[in-house]
């Protein structure tokens, strides 16, 4: 999953616990100090929404290489999704 610094962080969040409902493990991309920005502020509001339902979710970051729209190689920071 994608996040740009236009995402909105409530529309994230409820992606991810959807996801999380439905048995996927999410991933969170995000480049940018924008994006990372959204992405974390999601992160938050999704560990709200999925607590009263008896989820913990845990979030664990990495780096990654992609290719950006010009071709040339980027970092982003990746965060993938675990609950207990």
């Amino acid at each position: 999953m994608k996040v740009a610094t236009t995402s909105p962080p409530q529309a994230v969040a409820m992606a991810l616990v959807h996801a999380i409902q439905n048995g996927k493990a999410p991933i969170m991309r995000a480049i940018g100090h924008g994006a990372i920005g959204q992405a974390v502020k999601a992160q938050a509001i999704a560990r709200g929404i999925a607590a009263p339902l008896g989820l913990d979710l845990v979030f664990i970051p990495a780096f990654d290489n992609v290719i950006s729209r010009s071709g040339e190689e980027v970092s982003a920071i990746i965060w993938r999704t675990l609950w207990r």
